[in-house]
């Protein structure tokens, strides 16, 4: 695996919404044949701006669809639309108008389906298809593939077996939803019915997964990709969630990769998801699950046929040369990943020993004024990005989910400690203020959980 060392570039959104990349490129791989090809890509939010960056850097010509007038990626796409991606007529028909060549999108959870229809429409490479998704990307049917092949997944309840009291806190969730909307713990038997007519309605196929509340235990984010059948741990990173007390403990406020029970997890995984994935027929394209570590075994609860949301692609990129948006964009445009390269490494997950930290920047319920410090903590030698969700002018409810997300900030580091003081000197540096002048940001990762 290639080792480019230090930092020779920063990844930023810019002070206008869009954003802007200064990497070392990958491997180097004839893309004559790509140039001037034309590529949809499903959905125009941040996470979508290193595919437009990657594909500018081939010369392709980028077309950015998102039901929002504005969105980071239209901003620095080639050509950019308002239509919402759950409108398969209108994507096909500009599809067949501008003769778009592949579609993409690999990051957002709720567009998959949509993905893939369109995929099958067009007759365009996939690397997923609806039994996949239906298996693989609802909460309940991999639950159910989970204990059909053995795998470690929270105790499964049904309605009929709910006692009164209950015996350990449950959670109801959507079968099908996205950043924890729609999800309850319950602590009585009367919250649980309540919770499921919540859940049901948030999630898009009706149903909902009833289990065991996972307490005190560490979580985990395993991402994989699948290259011409064999399967490749792109990223393994610790999660740790919000505070309670701000309603938050569904959601994550840290990711660290690598996980620091690394070893652990290899060890207790002893490659039975993959081989339950392989048996689904999995042999292209990425796979996400989060779970937690028990004592004996590693529990799965939440899974997406997606790369893991976020920036850390970015990371991986500068640090092992690894470009996943570019191996994504030629799986799109021809149905094959790059051929006679290295599309993914067995330890590239590991990050030259390096560590990269994803801190969420999370925000109370209120209309935002201001903010402050985002630009200037883009300075700092250990920020590899920053990515902003809100802005000024936007209305925050208290959903107790991913909505309240403000921003992502990714940092990179050799030692534990430079990540700490890091974290601190953010803290320092950045607000986001309501109208009263009051900073709206909550539920701070406490570093020292390094």
């Amino acid at each position: 695996m290639q080792n480019l060392g230090e930092k020779t570039g920063r990844n930023s959104s810019r002070s206008d919404g869009s954003c802007s990349v200064c990497c070392r490129r990958s491997k180097s791989v004839s893309i004559s044949s790509l140039s001037r090809k034309k590529l949809l890509i499903m959905g125009g939010n941040f996470t979508h701006c290193k595919v437009v960056d990657a594909a500018k850097e081939m010369g392709v010509e980028t077309y950015v669809v998102d039901y929002r007038e504005t969105s980071p990626a239209k901003k620095i796409a080639d050509h950019a639309y308002q239509i919402d991606v759950t409108d398969i007529d209108q994507l096909e028909d500009l599809c067949k108008r501008v003769g778009i060549d592949g579609v993409i999108s690999g990051w957002i959870d709720f567009v998959q389906p949509y993905y893939q229809h369109l995929c099958d429409r067009l007759n365009f490479p996939c690397y997923t298809t609806k039994t996949q998704l239906d298996r693989l990307a609802k909460k309940k049917g991999f639950k159910e593939c989970c204990i059909d092949y053995g795998i470690g997944t929270p105790t499964r309840i049904k309605v009929e077996d709910i006692e009164d009291p209950l015996p350990f806190k449950i959670i109801v969730k959507p079968s099908n939803s996205r950043g924890s909307k729609g999800s309850s713990i319950c602590a009585f038997k009367e919250e649980v019915f309540k919770a499921i007519n919540i859940a049901k309605v948030e999630s898009f196929d009706g149903e909902c997964v009833i289990e065991k509340y996972i307490e005190n235990k560490d979580a985990f984010c395993a991402t994989y990709l699948f290259v011409n059948g064999e399967a490749y741990l792109e990223q393994l990173s610790d999660v740790y969630f919000g505070d309670k007390n701000v309603g938050l403990e569904r959601v994550a406020v840290a990711y660290r990769s690598p996980s620091v029970r690394s070893e652990e997890y290899i060890r207790k995984e002893a490659g039975r998801l993959i081989h339950m994935l392989k048996s689904l027929g999995v042999k292209n394209g990425p796979f996400v699950a989060q779970g937690f570590f028990t004592d004996d075994d590693i529990l799965y609860f939440d899974p997406s046929r997606r790369f893991a949301g976020g920036e850390y692609e970015r990371a991986l990129k500068r640090l092992t040369g690894i470009d996943i948006a570019r191996a994504m964009i030629i799986f799109a445009l021809t149905g094959e990943f790059p051929i006679g390269e290295d599309v993914i490494d067995t330890d590239s997950y590991l990050l030259n020993g390096k560590t990269a930290i994803r801190l969420q920047i999370n925000v109370c319920a209120g209309h935002v004024a201001r903010e402050e410090g985002f630009d200037a903590i883009q300075e700092m030698q250990e920020v590899e990005c920053v990515a902003r969700y809100h802005a000024p002018g936007d209305v925050i409810e208290a959903t107790g989910n991913t909505l309240q997300r403000y921003a992502q900030i990714v940092l990179v580091a050799d030692e534990t400690e430079q990540l700490k003081i890091a974290i601190k000197r953010i803290y320092d540096k950045i607000r986001v203020f309501d109208e009263s002048d009051k900073n709206m940001i909550i539920s701070l990762f406490d570093p020292e959980k390094l």
